[in-house]
């Protein structure tokens, strides 16, 4: 991930997760074993260490997909569906897991977190400094929301 987007990525899970820190009820409304912590669902590795490092102590992480296995090809066992439908937070990009996007569809609407915006955002900020890209020669073009 590129330091902007990890920029925009890490502060809007920040946001969602202090939000919902100050949302928690008692231990007890959570799911079992948790401890009085958030508990978070990432659908994979690199949004699980976002997690981690934004929420700190006070979030519980569990991960949907397991070390090794390519995250495209992940297939949801039950168990991970109802972690998805307890979970104050899943933190997911939508149309990169099918099987996450159906199950937070079904069951997480409210607390799906779809970190693909971000990286349409900086998209968007690079068209708004002139479309220049890397290697790219000559005169960038204008936003097509800003001609």
């Amino acid at each position: 991930m590129r330091p902007v987007t990890r920029a925009v990525v890490t502060g809007v899970a920040a946001l969602t997760v202090a939000t919902l820190a100050g949302c928690g009820g008692s231990a007890a409304d959570g799911p079992a074993g948790s401890g009085g912590k958030v508990d978070v669902v990432a659908s994979f590795y690199p949004l699980e260490f976002i997690a981690r490092q934004v929420g700190g102590d006070a979030v519980k992480v569990t991960t949907l997909t397991a070390p090794g296995v390519e995250p495209h090809d992940l297939e949801l066992t039950p168990k991970q569906v109802g972690h998805i439908a307890q979970a104050k937070l899943v933190v997911f990009e939508k149309n990169l897991q099918p099987a996450v996007d159906e199950a937070i569809d079904q069951n997480a609407k409210k607390t799906g977190f779809d970190v693909a915006p971000a990286r349409a955002a900086r998209g968007h900020r690079r068209q708004l400094r002139g479309g220049r890209r890397r290697g790219s020669r000559g005169q960038g073009r204008a936003c097509r929301l800003h001609r």
